[in-house]
């Protein structure tokens, strides 16, 4: 046999010599054996479909279509009525009394409208007057004002500073605590988990 014939090459196949057929495998890293992964399919096997009765599939539709009926008749009869709100219904306690609560309507006669018409006609022109009034007053203080500290500021510019610091007297307020709550001792805090006792409405 000859090695070097056999090794020369480092090929995958059928080196005839003579008559006996001698097989060499690669030991290179580099050819190709023509192995190779296939791809993952995850699926499984499609599952053989039963043939179903055509009575079966009738009765099935039938079943599926009364069910809807029901659904809509239920729906329809209960179309107008709107979900209640608990908040905005009145007690059974204070409908047993709604007669006692009622107010009986006085009637008025046209003199008595028309004088309360005249008196609320009245009473909104002299507050509009007491308005217009304190405005100007507050305008002439402020414009007097503003005067008062530019000559002010043109005699001295301490005593002008001095005129327009804040004068924290005024309001003679102080408080003392901790800026935020405290925490409080072997508090158990929830972890968020409520009950629902809404009424629910189907």
């Amino acid at each position: 046999m000859n090695l070097p014939i056999l090794f020369s090459r480092f090929a995958v196949g059928v080196i005839r010599q003579g008559p006996i057929a001698l097989s060499t495998r690669n030991i290179s890293m580099n050819s190709a054996n023509f192995i190779y992964p296939s791809q993952c399919l995850y699926a499984e096997p499609l599952r053989a479909r039963k043939k179903l009765d055509p009575g079966q599939l009738k009765l099935r539709e039938e079943k599926r279509k009364r069910k809807l009926e029901r659904e809509i008749r239920r729906l329809a009869k209960h179309a107008q009525s709107l979900k209640p709100i608990e908040e905005m219904q009145l007690p059974l306690h204070i409908q047993d009394q709604v007669n006692q609560r009622t107010r009986a309507v006085l009637d008025i006669s046209p003199d008595e409208e028309e004088r309360r018409a005249l008196l609320l006609k009245q009473w909104s022109y002299h507050r509009q007057r007491e308005h217009y009034t304190d405005t100007k007053m507050l305008n002439r203080i402020a414009y007097s004002q503003s005067i008062a500290l530019d000559e002010l500021r043109h005699e001295s510019e301490e005593l002008y500073q001095a005129a327009i610091k804040v004068d924290e007297s005024l309001l003679p307020i102080s408080v003392r605590g901790p800026t935020l709550t405290p925490p409080i001792k072997d508090y158990d805090s929830p972890d968020g988990d409520y009950q629902n006792t809404s009424f629910k409405w189907d």
